[in-house]
């Protein structure tokens, strides 16, 4: 690459070795999700989700839209002259501490009529620039920082923020090598967060490390959660949005809830590390994940059917139990703003008639016990 960054040989010349054999297409897709047959990316805990639907619909609109415009501007006039009135500059990359990093203007996340796309690679414009990207965008290799200050780091984030209104998004990483400290961090961060510092480690930033095995939430110090992770390790973050709960996995097997109360906030799944040759490869679902996402998956939509059948409406008014329902079910397919309103429109309606009953809540899927995810660890 051209950045002065010291990367792996085969990057940067259209392909790369990858010992997981990871990151390329194969025939699984068709069974655990993957590229669907118009090169639409989707995780198999989201197939057949009305979020998909519209998500796909929305951007066959809009690649519709763009065909429409460009027959219209080849039948236009003539040529475009081939001189420019302006000229772009390159911008000087600023230095901190002997690190050179970029100047990130982050653009708004993008967004295909309301429905936010699924993060499909790490992002070449919202990262140190002490970081390389392979060309296929799933891996990471830190090459620079030997000398960092104690909460000094290098970190990378997505193309799109996690979509809220899947209701769940859940990604994995896998840790091809450490470097010379075993200090990476995975998680979630907003698009402002410093990109000088493990995800965890500044406000509107959350993330699991794997030297201390703690969780950090906005701050330097950290909360004692589950075991440490290294080379040859998978490591998932997800979040419930429906419960406003973030978890974490390792190889395999769910670590509890890590973090609670996340609610109305635009994250990107993020990662970072602290020393040179450290490198890591991501799957937001091209390929099965090592976690049953799925059987999570099925287990929250059980809790909500149970919901369900267990509403009381022997007491309260008709149109009060079914709107209760209905809030449910708009929870259940993933409609978390959908629902929100809805609750609102509740709340507003009840007080307006005075019925003198309390307004009817939305009752989001029960969080998953911390004794049945302890459960399933090796």
């Amino acid at each position: 690459m051209d950045d002065g960054v010291n990367v792996p040989g085969s990057w940067g010349r259209g392909s790369m070795s990858n010992p997981y054999n990871y990151g390329q297409a194969s025939s699984m897709f068709d069974v655990k999700g993957g590229f669907n047959g118009n090169g639409f990316f989707v995780p198999s805990y989201l197939r057949n989700s009305r979020y998909i639907e519209r998500v796909q619909a929305a951007r066959e609109a809009k690649l519709a839209a763009q065909r429409d415009a460009s027959q219209t501007h080849n039948t236009g006039s003539g040529a475009l002259s081939s001189r420019s009135s302006t000229v772009s500059l390159p911008k000087l990359a600023p230095s901190h501490r002997g690190m050179t990093y970029e100047v990130i203007e982050h653009q708004p996340p993008e967004v295909h009529d309301g429905w936010s796309p699924l993060p499909s690679k790490w992002a070449e414009t919202d990262k140190l620039q002490a970081m390389a990207i392979s060309d296929d965008g799933l891996e990471v290799y830190f090459a620079g920082g030997s000398k960092l200050h104690d909460h000094e780091a290098g970190a990378a984030r997505t193309d799109h923020p996690m979509p809220a209104q899947g209701g769940i998004y859940y990604y994995e990483v896998t840790i091809l090598a450490k470097g010379k400290d075993p200090t990476i961090g995975i998680g979630f961060s907003g698009p402002k967060v410093s990109l000088e510092k493990l995800p965890g480690w500044e406000p509107d930033s959350w993330g699991w490390h794997g030297d201390d095995g703690n969780t950090f939430g906005g701050q330097t110090l950290g909360k004692k959660y589950g075991p440490t992770f290294t080379t040859g390790d998978v490591v998932g973050c997800g979040i419930n949005f429906m419960t406003g709960c973030a978890f974490f996995t390792k190889n395999g097997n769910h670590q509890g809830t890590a973090f609670r109360e996340l609610k109305d906030m635009i994250v990107y799944p993020s990662v970072g590390m602290r020393r040179s040759n450290a490198q890591v490869t991501v799957n937001f679902g091209q390929r099965p994940f090592v976690y049953d996402i799925d059987d999570l998956i099925r287990r929250e939509r059980a809790a909500i059917n149970e919901e369900i059948k267990t509403t009381d409406s022997s007491h309260g008014n008709e149109g009060a139990f079914l709107k209760e329902l209905a809030a449910q079910l708009f929870d259940h397919d993933g409609f978390i703003e959908t629902a929100r309103a809805f609750q609102q429109e509740v709340q507003a309606e009840s007080r307006a008639l005075q019925i003198g009953t309390e307004a009817p809540s939305v009752s989001t899927p029960a969080e998953e016990d911390l004794d049945t995810s302890n459960r399933q660890r090796k």
